[in-house]
């Protein structure tokens, strides 16, 4: 008869069933929350090789390289991000994997094997290693974001 009224009694239940999904809950929030501080990140990262890369087409031929490292870490808030620049120096320009620009060291005036003439370019990457907010976070993958802009000097 006891058995019969604590089966019956429905006291409890929510609490229970709450206190089960509550950590599913945070869990996906914390998952969701990452997934947008990533693709932030990520975009902060591409405002800082755009502003390297605007700042070297407007400075044209006789931009430095520190001063394009300067631009783009003034445009990020993120640290610490690395931004690095090859050139600006004369190149050869090729179509690699994925439809991305290689860059291969050439001479002033040069013809390059397309027989287009050798232009003066400059390379920007940047570099920042996101961490995420919850252990979940690692299911994103790679979390060491890439950025890379070439631009060419005139």
């Amino acid at each position: 008869m006891i058995r019969n009224v604590l089966w019956r009694d429905r006291r409890g239940v929510s609490a229970l069933e709450f206190a089960l999904t509550v950590p599913v809950l945070i869990a996906l929030t914390g998952f969701l929350a990452d997934v947008g501080l990533l693709e932030q990140t990520r975009d902060s990262l591409t405002a800082a090789v755009n502003a390297g890369a605007q700042y070297a087409a407007l400075a044209g031929t006789s931009v430095t390289a520190a001063a394009i490292q300067t631009a783009g870490q003034a445009a990020t808030t993120l640290s610490p991000v690395t931004i690095s620049v090859t050139g600006p120096a004369y190149y050869c320009t090729g179509t690699g994997a994925g439809g991305a620009v290689t860059l291969s060291t050439s001479a002033s005036g040069a013809t390059c094997g397309s027989g287009a003439t050798a232009g003066m370019y400059v390379e920007i990457t940047a570099n920042y290693s996101y961490r995420p907010l919850m252990p979940v976070g690692g299911l994103l993958g790679n979390t060491v974001l890439d950025e890379r802009a070439v631009v060419r000097l005139q």
